[in-house]
């Protein structure tokens, strides 16, 4: 038995010296890819009830303050057969809003792939009964050809024309697709035949594998694989590769190592070897995967509402760009909702319970909405116009990302920067590219290091530093959890299993400098020295927009202000939950005192009234977003009152109408001019959008009992300076909190006609 001593030398010696970057502006010769905007996995589908004001409500939000990049939207094939299905489409608009959404998208000077996935009940091969039936294959592929062609003709009459189609989401998992590898084959080789006989020049692909090329510990070739020679076998389009990065380190290499392997097979396989790769439904997850009640799956991980995720967003992107990759889209636009609920016991206002959105569920923006509005700003979403990329000189830098555009006309530099520090789980996978790197230093080649490094990997796995098998009371990655798995790995033939063991221990000072540093970094700030050249001298403007524990960060406001501490990152009952609760007591007072006039002017009887109101708040409350509850809970009222249901549906679709635009956009206004609008002061575009909302008050009473500096918007943030650039330079030195990003925007006082402060 080997024995690891923690007592290694400190490898890290240079924490507080400055991050030196440099830009120089005249090298902005080549636009900025495409892929600097906001692409996005929109979510409205497992919402399929959700109210119009809602639905109108993020996407005139994210269009209105974001450049949208590829964004993938899922079209739904409920329907009970394929007759209904048409019925739905045709004439009762069931695709109208993926339609809007994509027009709308487009519009932006985004674009489109439509995500075909669950098989609907009356066409599944799943067992009778079976609740898991839209993971199961057609039991008729014919049928789903045509189901497949009738929608893209539906879309393709409507202009969507030059989309892309995404056939099914994550098949290598058995918890999206219960058929075999096969079957998923033919069932692509069906959809592009259904999808080729409307547009035969469609961009075809199918969604978000692994991009490994073997399925461990088998070693059989992985369904990506398959699917590859299955493709180039039959002649069948292959637009795009679609992969699906969970907590993939921040670095261009993991992306271009794994991407150079695909496009190593594609070649072998006669296809184009060039295709795009994209990064899609792509997050953090730094917990472990744990199941709750049932077959329900925990996917909280609370760093998602924090500036962490904003910081990672920003250095991820870098990365993946850097790597190969060609389009992203950043899963999701809005927290699910579903099902956790009554799963998790969250107070009914609850926002933030780590979950995947840029949106809660109701639709308050979180940290990482702010870094893709920054992101927007920096890809030229104010001039509507792809700026020049820049590149940037520094050292290399395991944290710091720094990336910089200027618009066409010169005019506006700007610079994005984000610190982002490893932790947890993906702090894992920094040390296994520390133990890479001196493998590699001490004689091992790339075969060899990976013979090495995957029963590592296996061994982490299965223990995992949150279980704490070394015993020491400490549930992080530590030199002592290292040697544990080290000790505990066995190296098969032909690995010389001592030796491999004495190469890794002489590598662990490396690790503990890492570990150190790592540490070191997420409570300390950076000092970065930034100098910007080549600039015409004279008079500037420095914008900054920044994103950290005290800017634009909901999630901090809240806990700022929760007026009963909790274990909570965000907190519970700060500012935000109760502005949101404040929004929703007030909508639904108005809502109901609408409904009342309008069941009053019906000749409804007052106490049939009553009745009334609470029979349509509890459906509203009961069924939320589900349309289907809905119909049947007002088919129950029409059953009671039978001579009223007309008027009851319409009173149920004024309130809820009322109820929904007010509580989104504060302000309903009837088509009737004569009648006032009606308004309630606090709403959500106005926590989102209101800068000043929840700071204290210079006078007069204060709105809650506690107040915060933070606030909700990026626009919080702005800080706006007069500079002045002498000798065509200037230089600043910043300091970034870990976890933070920061905008900066300089461009020539001449240009702005509103007064700004002094020169510094």
């Amino acid at each position: 038995m080997l024995s690891f001593s923690a007592s290694i030398p400190l490898a890290f010696s240079e924490r507080n010296k400055t991050l030196e970057i440099t830009i120089d502006t005249n090298n902005a010769k080549e636009d900025l890819p495409y892929f600097f905007r906001s692409g996005m996995f929109t979510m409205e589908w497992y919402d399929k009830g959700s109210s119009q004001s809602k639905y109108d409500y993020i996407y005139e939000k994210y269009l209105a303050e974001h450049a949208p990049g590829l964004n993938t939207i899922y079209v739904p094939l409920w329907s009970g057969s394929l007759e209904d299905y048409k019925d739905k489409v045709e004439n009762k608009g069931y695709l109208d809003r993926s339609i809007d959404k994509a027009r709308k998208i487009r519009s932006a000077g985004g674009r489109v792939l439509f995500s075909f996935q669950d098989m609907p009940r009356w066409l599944s091969s799943a067992p009778p009964g079976s609740a898991d039936y839209p993971r199961y294959p057609p039991a008729d592929y014919e049928q789903w050809e045509n189901l497949i062609a009738f929608t893209v003709d539906y879309l393709y009459k409507k202009g969507i024309i030059y989309a892309g189609y995404r056939i099914w989401e994550e098949a290598d998992d058995d918890s999206f697709w219960a058929g075999t590898d096969e079957e998923f084959c033919r069932l692509y080789e069906s959809s592009v035949k259904g999808i080729q006989s409307v547009d035969p020049n469609a961009k075809i692909t199918f969604g978000n594998l692994s991009l490994a090329l073997k399925d461990a510990p088998s070693e059989t070739p992985s369904l990506l694989w398959k699917m590859i020679h299955y493709a180039a076998e039959k002649r069948l389009p292959l637009d795009y590769i679609i992969f699906h990065p969970f907590n993939f380190m921040p670095f261009s290499e993991v992306y271009e190592n794994n991407i150079s392997d695909v496009r190593e097979e594609l070649k072998n396989a006669g296809l184009d070897e060039n295709i795009p790769f994209h990064s899609e439904s792509w997050n953090s997850w730094l917990k472990d995967d744990g199941r709750l009640e049932g077959d329900q799956l925990d996917t909280r991980s609370q760093e998602r509402d924090l500036e962490y995720n904003a910081a990672n967003i920003i250095s991820t992107l870098r990365a993946q760009n850097a790597g190969g990759v060609k389009y992203h889209a950043f899963y999701s636009d809005i927290d699910w909702e579903f099902y956790k609920y009554n799963l998790y016991g969250l107070k009914e206002n609850q926002q933030f319970f780590g979950d995947f959105g840029i949106f809660t569920k109701d639709v308050v923006i979180k940290p990482s909405y702010n870094a893709f509005k920054a992101l927007s700003l920096f890809a030229g979403l104010k001039e509507n116009k792809i700026p020049r990329k820049i590149p940037v000189s520094m050292p290399d830098d395991d944290y710091v990302t720094a990336l910089a555009s200027q618009t066409q006309d010169k005019k506006i530099t700007r610079i994005l920067l984000s610190n982002f520090i490893p932790a947890e789980s993906m702090a894992s996978h920094f040390i296994f590219l520390t133990l890479k790197t001196h493998l590699f230093s001490i004689g091992y080649h790339r075969e060899v290091m990976e013979l090495i490094l995957k029963p590592l990997k296996e061994t982490t796995k299965r223990h995992p530093p949150g279980k704490d098998p070394d015993k020491d009371n400490i549930i992080k990655v530590n030199l002592s959890y290292l040697g544990w798995i080290v000790t505990n790995t066995d190296f098969p033939d032909p690995l010389d299993d001592l030796r491999i063991k004495k190469g890794l221990q002489s590598g662990f000072f490396l690790i503990q400098g890492k570990l150190d540093e790592m540490a070191y970094y997420t409570h300390n700030s950076r000092e970065v020295e930034l100098t910007v050249s080549n600039l015409p001298s004279g008079r500037y403007v420095l914008n900054t927009y920044l994103i950290d524990k005290e800017h634009s960060n909901s999630c901090r406001a809240n806990k700022e202000t929760e007026l009963i501490p909790t274990d909570t990152p965000c907190g519970i009952n700060g500012v935000v939950d109760k502005a949101v609760a404040k929004a929703k007591h007030d909508s639904k007072r108005k809502a109901k005192k609408e409904t009342l006039k309008f069941l009053r002017r019906k000749g409804f009887a007052e106490c049939k009234i009553r009745e009334l109101l609470v029979a349509m708040k509890d459906i509203s409350e009961s069924c939320d977003a589900d349309a289907l509850c809905v119909r049947e809970r007002l088919a129950g009222l029409c059953q009671q009152y039978p001579a009223d249901c007309e008027n009851i549906k319409d009173a149920y679709l004024l309130y809820k109408d009322v109820q929904q635009t007010l509580f989104y956009f504060g302000r309903y206004k009837y088509a009737n001019p004569s009648l006032s609008p009606i308004t309630i002061p606090l709403y959500i575009d106005r926590i989102n959008s209101d800068k000043n909302l929840f700071k204290p008050l210079s006078h007069g009473p204060a709105l809650f009992k506690k107040t915060t500096d933070i606030t909700v918007p990026l626009e919080g943030s702005k800080c706006m300076t007069a500079i002045t650039v002498n000798n065509g330079a200037y230089s600043t030195t910043l300091s970034l909190q870990p976890y933070s990003v920061m905008l900066i925007e300089l461009f020539p006082a001449a240009d702005i006609a509103i007064p700004i402060p002094p020169v510094q």
